[in-house]
């Protein structure tokens, strides 16, 4: 028999827990800029050129839009320049010297 990928073992080594946004937001940290390619409600992905090590904390300002942009959600609960303390849990390395940051909240 000859083995195939099942849809269970997708679900398993997805870790993800929160649906993903492609949002590009500006990402403020102590040294150096960055800019978001995707946000969650229980992390986000951003690129800096910047070196970060897999399970050191973090902590950076998100520069969001006053209110979001779908009008079901709740515009209070986005600021501008959000303080965000997290966890960094992947880092990928770029072709052109950036670095893509993947960081839990």
């Amino acid at each position: 028999m000859i083995p195939t990928t099942s849809k269970t073992l997708l679900a398993v080594d997805n870790r993800r827990c929160a649906v993903r946004r492609p949002l590009r937001y500006p990402v403020l940290l102590a040294d150096c800029d960055a800019i978001t390619r995707n946000i969650s409600g229980s992390g986000a992905y951003f690129e800096t050129n910047r070196r970060m090590v897999v399970d050191q904390p973090i902590s950076f300002a998100l520069v969001l839009p006053a209110a979001p942009a779908d009008a079901a959600a709740k515009p209070d609960a986005w600021r501008e320049g959000r303080v965000v303390d997290g966890r960094v849990v992947r880092v990928d390395a770029g072709e052109s010297g950036q670095v893509g940051v993947c960081v839990a909240f």
